[in-house]
């Protein structure tokens, strides 16, 4: 997503391709729309998930993975993020 345009890398060089499942946004949301998450994959079906409450009070956060995710079976997560820290999930 940028200047609110979504992009998506979808590789249409092979010939007869198989379809491809896509979606656009990111993998997880949460209920506190100060929260700023990050996903990096480690590994095939590895992550880390960061969470970083950039306010001056410590709160309590659901996590929820999007229905169109399918390479981690960790549906949702429930956290408390301390004022200013963030917290590093293992997916």
């Amino acid at each position: 997503m940028h200047e609110n345009s979504a992009y998506a890398h979808l590789d249409l060089t092979q010939k007869n391709p198989k379809p491809q499942k896509s979606f656009v946004g990111h993998p997880f949301t949460c209920d506190r729309p100060e929260v700023f998450l990050t996903l990096v994959q480690t590994g095939e079906k590895e992550f880390l998930l960061s969470a970083n409450n950039p306010t001056t009070e410590s709160m309590n956060v659901k996590i929820t993975k999007s229905k169109f995710f399918d390479l981690t079976t960790k549906d949702e997560m429930s956290v408390e993020i301390a004022a200013g820290d963030e917290i590093v999930l293992k997916l």
